[in-house]
């Protein structure tokens, strides 16, 4: 249109710009064709929510970037702010920091906001410059995505009491490097990604708060553990730990790495396991041992294991009840040893 003159350079200008301005939502024609959008025209969209109408189904490689209005959805253009939205926040931020202290809850919480998203809606979009904001889902679910340049991957799912994005505040690139995608009609509070790592800096927090994260992916691979809840899975990830473990020339003893009674996660391949010297069908990601004297292992090189001891096993069947019976029950049943 422009080089047949139908519309000015200036016409132009201001056409291109809606589609890269700082939006807080954008509702955009994705009809394709010659007088209709497309979804490659919000490609460097800076908006915090893109959504396309006149579309069907975006394609596959804008899935965990942008959403497509459908019937029964609702965007909220001016949010109202309850005493109940700010009652759970604090709620659940004390979750993760029992021992926040009021002042630190004041200053995390004093320029809160309240956002919706329907299912299927782009919370975070990977690649997405930060706006210097943290997120805490208040209610529903939603999934982590990651693009690889030719397929998603899933890498975790988040529901009501996870924190999300608050990766990026410490990481300091500024740069989303991962796309979270409503699952079903979430609702997150949004706090200063300033304050929050002032706070997890001043604490003491950044390096339990990257563990955290990196053994909580490593659970969340764990099918037999899918039924427990996002908070549960949190617990576990704080009780674990990596151990690494050398190669091995013949098969080791266990109680080596850890003792009696302890749950080992395989996460790697590099492992093969033994019960009185025949080999036991372990895979990674799979397969969760409890250790005993009977069992051996042989690594094949030098790598880690994900380990939660002993102790702590005790300590969340007797404070932790959906923990007690994944032991009693089904762990014996996806096969401990």
């Amino acid at each position: 249109m422009l080089k047949k003159n139908v519309i000015s350079q200036q016409r132009h200008l201001f056409l291109t710009n809606l589609y890269r301005k700082n939006w807080s939502l954008l509702l955009a024609d994705g009809g394709e064709g010659l007088i209709h959008g497309s979804p490659t025209d919000a490609e460097e969209s800076k908006a915090d929510k893109v959504v396309f109408l006149h579309l069907d189904k975006l394609p596959e490689r804008f899935r965990a970037q942008f959403s497509v209005a459908s019937s029964g959805k609702r965007f909220t253009i001016i949010s109202g702010q309850t005493d109940y939205w700010l009652t759970k926040t604090i709620e659940f931020v004390l979750g993760y920091f029992p021992d926040m202290s009021p002042n630190w809850i004041s200053n995390l919480l004093g320029d809160l906001e309240i956002r919706t998203f329907n299912s299927d809606d782009i919370i975070i979009r990977q690649g997405a410059i930060s706006r210097g904001e943290v997120y805490i889902v208040l209610t529903g679910y939603a999934k982590v995505i990651y693009h690889d340049g030719e397929e998603n991957r899933l890498l975790a799912e988040v529901e009501a009491g996870e924190l999300i994005g608050e990766m990026a505040s410490f990481q300091g690139d500024g740069l989303r490097n991962a796309s979270v995608v409503a699952l079903s009609p979430v609702v997150v509070a949004t706090f200063s990604e300033d304050a929050f790592r002032n706070f997890i800096t001043s604490l003491g927090y950044k390096d339990k708060l990257t563990r955290l994260w990196k053994h909580r992916n490593f659970l969340q691979k764990f099918k037999c553990l899918y039924f427990l809840s996002q908070q549960v899975i949190r617990v576990l990830a704080g009780k674990a730990r990596l151990a690494s473990v050398e190669e091995s020339a013949a098969p080791q003893s266990l109680l080596d790495i850890c003792e009696t009674g302890s749950l080992v996660f395989p996460i790697t391949d590099d492992f093969r396991f033994y019960e009185d010297s025949e080999q036991l069908p372990v895979t990674k990601n799979v397969n969760i041992l409890l250790a005993d004297e009977k069992i051996s292992y042989l690594a094949d090189t030098a790598s880690q294991i994900l380990v939660i001891d002993s102790v702590e096993v005790k300590k969340l069947q007797e404070t932790t009840p959906i923990f007690r019976y994944f032991i009693k029950e089904e762990l014996p049943f996806h096969f401990t040893s």
